[in-house]
């Protein structure tokens, strides 16, 4: 049994996605496969769900416990249940008063965007990604090997899949942490960021140097950021 949210919001979901079609903001919808980016909205709105310290309760579910308490306080406006490999998360966005964004500096600072280095300020420092995907690549290629070789169906390729996958994950995870580390650095620093607007996924295109660049995520990572905090974001 299902909340009856479930199939509401993914049509909803679908409707949306058509109008962006059709507005030549997007791609045409396609389904969702089982297994990839599994996610569902379980509340009909606020007062369809609580919290309590470390567990909330979900339609139908009941009580469910949490690794942690929610971290905001203010009005939760939904909840969205999604699994990332065998980890299954909450999301949920909460309602609160921000107060007037102040921006701890006035200095500006330009930012060249690279392959080999993620970013080079217009100050000389050079920015050097976490490199993940170079630090892990003998680990994943020896699990991919032996994902290759296990008998599709089998249990030992489904436990495979899901080791290879939790490491595909991991090296996803320290890419965003290094990007949200480093852009809260940059708009704590710096009242106006000037972004180089690159083909970035053209630079990534080049084999020898498409080696796990957060590059292409800099960008928007640096917008959000700069958001947070009342700074200014700007490309050229």
């Amino acid at each position: 049994m299902v909340p009856k949210s479930v199939p509401q919001q993914a049509i909803k979901n679908c409707g949306a996605a058509f109008q962006r079609f059709f507005k030549k903001q997007g791609r045409y919808p396609q389904f969702k496969k089982k297994g990839v980016h599994d996610s569902a909205r379980l509340d009909d709105g606020p007062g369809t769900f609580v919290f309590d310290g470390k567990r909330v309760r979900l339609p139908v579910l009941g009580w469910v416990k949490l690794r942690e308490e929610l971290r905001f306080s203010g009005k939760a406006l939904s909840t969205t249940v999604r699994r990332v490999e065998d980890r299954w998360f909450v999301c949920v966005p909460v309602e609160v008063e921000m107060p007037e964004p102040v921006c701890e500096s006035q200095a500006a600072v330009g930012i060249d965007l690279g392959v080999s280095t993620a970013a080079t300020l217009s100050s000389g420092e050079k920015l050097a990604g976490p490199k993940a995907l170079e630090a892990h690549l003998e680990r994943l290629q020896r699990l991919s090997r032996w994902h290759s070789q296990k008998q599709k169906g089998s249990r030992n390729r489904r436990k495979s899949a899901l080791r290879l996958a939790r490491l595909h994950a991991r090296i996803s995870n320290v890419r965003q942490d290094w990007l949200h580390q480093t852009t809260t650095r940059l708009v704590r620093e710096f009242a106006v960021l000037g972004i180089e607007d690159l083909n970035v996924r053209g630079m990534m295109g080049r084999a020898k140097l498409a080696g796990g660049s957060p590059t292409s995520a800099f960008v928007s990572s640096a917008a959000s950021s700069s958001t947070k905090r009342g700074c200014t974001a700007r490309s050229w």
